[in-house]
């Protein structure tokens, strides 16, 4: 069975490079252009991880991140936060609204891939308790 990835991301030539990567590394992938869109698919599709931009028309990736955490159903959902703004005051806000890894586009595939790995890795073996603090999903984000 092939690991369900979501992408959710307005911009449609970011959704088609990474779909690309993401398709061609093996995942199955949904998108989403909206936040809303995004909250939807996350509780109908019930992925393996998220990869989320903070630049959506609708709502804030923060926000959509907080409601996403909020809700029992999606909770555990790993997320990965992709995003143009590289500031730490945004990276910091991120990864305490919940987000398992941060990263800058433009992301390269091999550090899309290996950050997608080490968080599938982490949450088949935790079942999503006891993971490691946060700052050490991150490394991969700032070589």
């Amino acid at each position: 069975m092939k690991t369900k990835i979501l992408l959710v991301d307005d911009n449609p030539d970011c959704r088609k490079i990474f779909g690309l990567y993401l398709r061609y590394m093996g995942y199955e992938l949904s998108e989403a252009k909206t936040g809303r869109e995004g909250i939807e698919r996350a509780k109908s599709a019930c992925p393996d991880l998220m990869i989320l931009d903070l630049g959506l028309p609708d709502m804030s990736g923060l926000q959509v991140l907080a409601l996403l955490k909020q809700d029992s159903r999606t909770a555990g959902i790993p997320v990965v936060v992709q995003t143009a703004w590289a500031m730490d005051n945004i990276r910091t806000k991120a990864l305490q609204a919940g987000a398992a890894a941060f990263l800058v586009k433009p992301t390269s595939p091999i550090v899309l891939n290996e950050t997608i790995k080490m968080l599938l890795d982490q949450t088949i073996s935790t079942s999503h308790a006891g993971l490691p603090p946060r700052e050490e999903y991150t490394q991969l984000a700032t070589r």
